[in-house]
């Protein structure tokens, strides 16, 4: 048996919750409620499976779109050998190359989202640059993005993700 695997089981409590670090209070208690935070309380550990993949920086975006499917194809294989493993993906440009040039991946990938052991987040088309934005440049990347996974997955993504800003804009 996996060793990290199983020291994750035994060990840790990964529970989703997220603290405000304006209010103090974490998302909801199992009741629905707001929890405050305490500090002595047991640590909660969250680990959100994410491979950080730029496609069109420093190399030939056919390359990197080409790596993102090779990515996708490593962590959906992981997801059969550990039954606990979850993962979360952006850019609706992966997901479309993956769906244009390996349907059978993009069906695996479709089955690990509708078991919710698949996050898709971000909900654009590409990592946009938002150092130096227009309001234009975003409704775009959002618009085309949400309506992408809408029409392949059935839903729009929840939780922003920008992991690749090159620096938040004031």
């Amino acid at each position: 048996p996996n060793t990290l695997m199983n020291f994750r089981r035994k060990s840790c409590s990964l529970k989703p919750a997220v603290v405000s670090p304006v209010t103090g209070m974490s998302a909801k208690t199992s009741a629905g409620n707001p929890r405050p935070f305490n500090i002595m309380n047991k640590p909660v550990i969250h680990l959100i499976g994410h491979a950080h993949l730029d496609p069109v920086w420093l190399w030939d975006w056919r390359e990197g779109l080409n790596e993102g499917l090779t990515t996708i194809r490593t962590i959906l294989n992981l997801m059969d050998e550990f039954p606990d493993l979850t993962f979360t993906r952006g850019e609706t440009a992966i997901y479309r190359h993956i769906e244009e040039h390996d349907p059978e991946t993009f069906r695996r990938l479709r089955r690990r989202v509708d078991e919710g052991r698949w996050e898709i987040v971000g909900g654009t088309l590409i990592q946009p640059d938002i150092n130096l934005p227009s309001t234009e440049t975003l409704a775009r990347q959002f618009t085309r993005g949400q309506n992408y996974f809408r029409s392949r997955f059935g839903r729009t993504t929840r939780v922003a993700w920008m992991t690749d800003s090159f620096g938040h804009a004031a």
